[in-house]
């Protein structure tokens, strides 16, 4: 489904005005691809695409976000391997085919299906283009150009992943643990309770547990065992990404 609305240039805008809140969100476009190993681990690799975006809008639902990921296309397979690496990720960004598509199809992201990418200092289950300090793109005009990503379907859950790393496309950080603050509101990262839970931007590990919950950080909402999910002014990724949504959903 292609998106009808025009899209409003960025270019030249403060960052203030940029990223305003708005009542009314428009579906945000995400241009899909996978490579031939991501496809190699799935029974349908396109039938998972689809559950993926159609899983990711019932959690921004859940969390009462009104932002609603919409397939630009048919995915398409890429004709070479693609890790979750820095390298990578600029080639993909520097693909003048994977750039036209986009174009034509009036991209809001740019999303990989491919491998994780293992080496001395750990695995990497994904990789994204951000606004708030990750310069992997040092030729970008506007923020949209930071809206690439891979994601890997070989390292645990593809969806919360997926969701993970378009939420650093959205301006949003790890967690305070982690030393990181979000890219446009401070406020806009993970947050996590030791031994009982990591929300969707934590590291689970950071905070002692296995379990990672599809929920973005928000105070005014309790996870597990009755602990808040985040903390007001502090670790609030859900009301970040409430007043970006409409920015987003603009992007192109």
């Amino acid at each position: 489904m292609l998106k009808t609305l025009s899209k409003k240039t960025l270019l030249g805008l403060s960052l203030s005005a940029l990223f305003s809140t708005s009542a009314m969100a428009t579906d945000v476009v995400v241009d899909v691809y996978y490579t031939a190993s991501a496809a190699s681990r799935s029974f349908d690799i396109q039938s998972e695409i689809t559950q993926m975006v159609a899983a990711a809008n019932r959690y921004y639902a859940d969390n009462d976000l009104s932002i609603n990921l919409v397939l630009a296309a048919t995915p398409y397979q890429l004709g070479s391997d693609v890790v979750a690496s820095h390298s990578d990720l600029q080639s993909v960004y520097k693909d003048s085919q994977i750039r036209s598509w986009r174009d034509q199809f009036n991209a809001d992201f740019v999303v990989v299906l491919g491998s994780k990418n293992s080496t001395w200092q750990g695995t990497t289950c994904g990789i994204a283009g951000d606004i708030y300090g990750l310069k992997i793109f040092p030729d970008h005009d506007t923020y949209e150009s930071y809206a690439y990503n891979i994601t890997a379907n070989d390292c645990g859950n593809t969806t919360l992943t997926f969701m993970h790393e378009l939420g650093h496309n959205m301006g949003l950080g790890h967690s305070v643990r982690q030393g990181a603050e979000g890219g446009v509101y401070k406020y806009g990262v993970g947050y996590g309770v030791d031994y009982e839970f990591a929300t969707i931007m934590a590291y689970p590990q950071e905070f002692n547990t296995s379990t990672h919950l599809p929920v973005f950080s928000d105070p005014g909402r309790t996870c597990n065992n009755s602990y808040s999910c985040g903390v007001s002014n502090v670790a609030d990724s859900q009301r970040a990404l409430a007043n970006v949504t409409n920015t987003i959903a603009n992007f192109r």
